[in-house]
């Protein structure tokens, strides 16, 4: 239900601490990874359990990849902030900082107090990419209203 996610923005004073109660709302929506990045070098992430139980992270190298990439948080989604600009982008294979096998569908978000972050959401290449852009689409709209 995206009217918690307009809650989580309009309830939350520090920029931080909504962009961390949307992150958790859209993993428990999407059921995939969702990574934050407020600013270079300060990011977040969460609904990682959701990935590793996929049939695609059975596999130890797609695992060990992935793993790979939040063991540097912080740099793989300063590469992905420099991908993404204000509509959803669908980052894919080779491209994509979080592996090969990965999806991300990743845009900037717009906090009502003027506050600009990147948010992404993470999965295997066969994730529900109309569904997650919706989820996207729809949590713009909410930080625009």
């Amino acid at each position: 239900d995206v009217s918690a996610i307009r809650c989580a923005a309009r309830g939350c004073a520090d920029a931080r601490a909504a962009g961390k109660s949307i992150a958790r709302i859209l993993a428990e929506l999407t059921a995939e990874a969702i990574v934050v990045g407020f600013s270079r070098g300060d990011a977040y992430a969460t609904g990682i359990s959701y990935l590793v139980v996929q049939p695609e992270f059975q596999e130890p190298s797609v695992l060990r990849e992935f793993s790979e990439a939040v063991d540097r948080l912080d740099e793989t989604i300063d590469a992905l902030m420099d991908m993404v600009a204000e509509a959803p982008r669908v980052v894919l294979g080779s491209e994509n900082p979080f592996g090969e096998q990965c999806g991300t569908i990743a845009t900037q978000l717009h906090l009502p107090a003027g506050h600009v972050f990147m948010i992404g959401i993470v999965g295997p290449m066969r994730m529900a990419y109309d569904r997650n852009l919706g989820f996207m689409r729809a949590v713009q709209g909410i930080m625009t209203e």
